[in-house]
């Protein structure tokens, strides 16, 4: 999941041609980053690389993470090198741990929920065709700026370093944090600042992020608004953005996931309404983010009380109180 194209599990093997005169390998070093954040994994796996390349004999074995193998484990009928098979299985004991704390996570998510949820009423009055403008007309007025989306570095221009993290598409639409760096150079360094929103180009949805406290560069693929404060609220913006109305409005016409976010409509409305509303939408998001993390917690546990109930390393209750 660390590299496009992400569906596809990658294996990374490095390769080293021994002396003449050295004795043969021993041992293989095997690690598993699939489920590792990529701003831990660097340090997490040179420390593990480092120490296995000091003294290739010794034995290596974090639970879930890495393994320093036997040649002679891999050498079977399957000769299968994929690094989750052949780790050291968790002790019933951390097992145990891990599925208490996953339950403890996923239950403080899910009573938080009821308050994450906008307070919203049927508005009176009826259905009334409201007023709109589009992006591009918003930016020609100087409502907001329009910046992006950020082009790819010609391989002929000089690298620009900078070690500043990158939000990608995946990050906006994932609601993750920034990438530590580009999956391709880019050819601008643009800095988000807060209240900043972020659509992607291409996106199975359109979808928009404010930014609130992240330190990032503009990645790829994305046009970036700047509303200014006096006109527009940000997050009545990025509300305004994401509804069904716009993903249609804003789609290809030829049929491809790509939006054109300068042909999407905002509402017109005073600045003290706009807020009002930017309220609701900012709840709705911390919502959808709790949500989503209910999901994941939700499917680890089942797969550790799986796992746990069928090796014997936690037993059933008896009734739920």
């Amino acid at each position: 999941g660390a590299a496009a194209p992400h569906a596809v599990p990658l294996h990374l093997w490095v390769l080293s041609r021994p002396a003449a005169d050295a004795p043969a390998p021993t041992r293989a070093l095997l690690i598993d980053a699939a489920d590792g954040k990529i701003t831990e994994l660097s340090a997490r796996v040179l420390t593990a690389w480092r120490a296995f390349t000091a003294d290739p004999d010794r034995e290596i074995e974090e639970v879930g993470f890495a393994r320093a193998v036997p040649i002679i484990e891999l050498l079977d009928e399957e000769v299968d090198l994929t690094p989750a098979r052949r780790q050291p299985t968790a002790t019933g004991e951390r097992t145990g741990e891990h599925l208490v704390r996953t339950r403890d996570r996923l239950a403080a998510i899910v009573g938080d929920l009821p308050a994450l949820m906008p307070h919203v009423s049927p508005a009176t009055g009826g259905a009334v065709a409201p007023l709109t403008a589009s992006i591009a007309d918003l930016a020609r007025t100087g409502a907001l700026q329009l910046i992006g989306p950020v082009r790819v570095r010609n391989t002929d221009e000089p690298d620009r370093p900078s070690e500043m993290a990158v939000l990608t598409v995946r990050d906006v639409v994932e609601g993750s944090e920034p990438s530590p760096r580009a999956e391709k150079p880019l050819g601008q360094a643009i800095a988000v600042a807060p209240g900043d929103v972020l659509v992607p180009m291409i996106a199975r949805r359109l979808t928009a992020r404010v930014i609130t406290t992240e330190k990032a560069l503009l990645g790829t693929n994305m046009y970036l608004l700047r509303p200014n404060p006096a006109a527009l609220d940000p997050w009545f913006l990025a509300g305004q953005l994401r509804n069904s109305a716009n993903e249609k409005q804003a789609s290809s016409l030829s049929g491809t996931l790509r939006f054109d976010v300068r042909r999407a409509l905002v509402r017109r409305l005073p600045l003290d309404e706009q807020r009002g509303y930017g309220e609701a939408f900012r709840r709705l998001d911390a919502f959808e983010s709790a949500m989503r993390q209910a999901a994941t917690l939700g499917a680890e546990l089942v797969q550790l009380t799986a796992d746990g109930l069928a090796q014997g390393v936690v037993r059933p209750d008896g009734k739920p109180e």
